[in-house]
């Protein structure tokens, strides 16, 4: 999926159930509490993502993300806890990792920009979060590596 502009109103904006799928340079938004983009085993380089209760989550396999913009979750719902990026699964997410990427999240509200649990292995590189209760929440299982990343002003 390359060079467009995918836009949803109703759970997903891109759900992802094979292998292999690629996403770049694409603006995905998700106008309502779903999530924008879902699935697992894919690639997302060079893309806005916005939108969505999660605008990325990660349910299985291996996903890398490099170079994106992930921001402005939708803040919706009786208990809403948007994420930037959400990681979570009964064991079945293999590999996460985050190369030069902006996370944004809500100031302060109950989320986090990356929220990981259960993974066998996750890094994040080079990147700048801010925002949410948390700037990386989680208990993934597996030790994770955090380097050279950038957080924003009154981060946790």
């Amino acid at each position: 999926m390359r060079c467009g502009r995918v836009s949803g109103n109703n759970n997903y904006s891109i759900e992802n159930r094979s292998t292999g799928l690629r996403i770049e340079w694409v603006e995905a938004n998700q106008e309502s509490d779903g999530k924008t983009i879902l699935g697992g085993n894919y690639t997302v380089y060079r893309c806005n993502v916005h939108g969505g209760e999660d605008s990325v989550h990660v349910n299985r396999g291996s996903v890398t993300i490099t170079e994106c913009y992930i921001h402005d979750q939708n803040y919706i719902g009786f208990d809403p806890h948007p994420d930037a990026i959400q990681a979570t699964s009964g064991g079945s997410v293999q590999n996460l990792t985050v190369v030069r990427s902006k996370l944004i999240s809500f100031y302060k509200a109950p989320n986090a920009a990356l929220k990981i649990n259960v993974a066998n292995s996750w890094s994040i590189t080079d990147s700048y979060l801010w925002g949410g209760v948390y700037s990386i929440l989680g208990d993934p299982g597996n030790p994770g590596t955090v380097t050279n990343n950038y957080f924003g002003w009154d981060s946790s």
